[in-house]
């Protein structure tokens, strides 16, 4: 259960920041987990929830703040056999599988990749803190592909410095409904990006307003590899190279681009296509029905190592859900 505090804003706290406020009033709290509570939606101001760290309370507000219950988590050492595509002294290259979360989380206990890291890496850096020792970027559960850990705490900071200055190379692979050629063949989307104002557990490039809170610009590169159209129902293999990479950036950019990720639970436009795919099954023998997670595969990674400059350039192979689907669409290549 959820911890409720409810607080009053007194008559010397008026005009003060929300997460001041709240850290100031809260001694258990710290400012940045005040600012987290407030953009994971947990905090309303007079009733309404409020996702904005820095709005001004006045005197006799009411606040009411919602703290999630923290879960131990199982951090034992599982054995994943997970696929080591390079590993030295200060990082290794992991393809993941979909279907793997990449670290636990209150709702994702394991198995993850962190656990299958644990049983067979000797050492990993601790700058991601207990619960997410190496990790220094993610992708999905149900998105495969490749990702680098660290082993230490200087790599792990020199790396964590190459994604936010998006020097990292980062190319995926994907199948969307439509015929992404009609827009071009090859493009890019750019966006503010932020979480859905209706929905805290999605993310969106659009209505991005007072709700949303903080917002980031992301930035896709795509282009069409074939086109495939089964009847009147195409589908796109496509590249995307990240620019940036938030949460759910693909995912969320093709979709709201019209041309959702095949498979994809979230973003994926669900009744309309879940038709159309069931269609195309039948079409091609059944393969496309139902999918366990989207077709959407990390491929290629490549930076400079974090110790001694080397470039480095890694490529992961799609995996065979992936394959399997493609060659029943062979055929109908356009």
């Amino acid at each position: 259960m959820a911890q409720t505090i409810q607080l009053e804003v007194p008559a010397d706290k008026s005009g003060m920041r929300l997460d001041t406020f709240l850290s100031e009033s809260r001694e258990e709290l710290s400012r940045s987990q005040c600012q987290n509570l407030i953009v994971a939606g947990h905090v309303s101001l007079n009733g309404s929830v409020i996702t904005k760290t820095g709005s001004k309370v006045s005197i006799g507000d009411l606040i009411r703040v919602d703290v999630p219950t923290k879960t131990k988590l199982d951090l034992s050492p599982v054995d994943l056999s997970l696929e080591v595509v390079f590993e030295d002294n200060d990082l290794a290259v992991i393809n993941k599988p979909a279907g793997l979360s990449v670290h636990p989380s209150p709702t994702e206990n394991g198995p993850t990749m962190v656990h299958g890291l644990l049983h067979q890496l000797s050492n990993l850096s601790g700058v991601g803190g207990v619960e997410r020792p190496g990790i220094v970027h993610r992708i999905d559960k149900g998105t495969s592909g490749i990702l680098v850990v660290s082993k230490n705490d200087r790599a792990h900071e020199i790396l964590a410095k190459y994604f936010h200055d998006h020097t990292i190379e980062r190319t995926y692979t994907t199948l969307v409904f439509g015929d992404l050629s009609s827009k071009g063949g090859e493009g890019t989307i750019a966006s503010d990006f932020g979480r859905h104002p209706n929905d805290r557990k999605k993310m969106t490039g659009k209505f991005i307003g007072k709700k949303s809170g903080k917002t980031r610009r992301a930035i896709t590169h795509w282009k069409v590899q074939t086109v495939f159209r089964v009847g009147n129902r195409p589908l796109s293999l496509v590249e995307c190279k990240l620019e940036t990479g938030r949460t759910h950036q693909i995912r969320v950019h093709l979709s709201e681009f019209g041309f959702p990720v095949v498979g994809d639970p979230v973003y994926g436009d669900h009744q309309r296509r879940a038709a159309d795919l069931s269609k195309i099954a039948s079409d091609v023998g059944g393969v496309l029905n139902p999918l366990s997670h989207q077709l959407l595969h990390a491929r290629t990674l490549g930076f400079k190592h974090p110790i001694h400059g080397t470039p480095l350039h890694f490529e992961a192979p799609l995996p065979n859900t992936f394959k399997n689907v493609l060659s029943v669409l062979e055929k109908y290549a356009v």
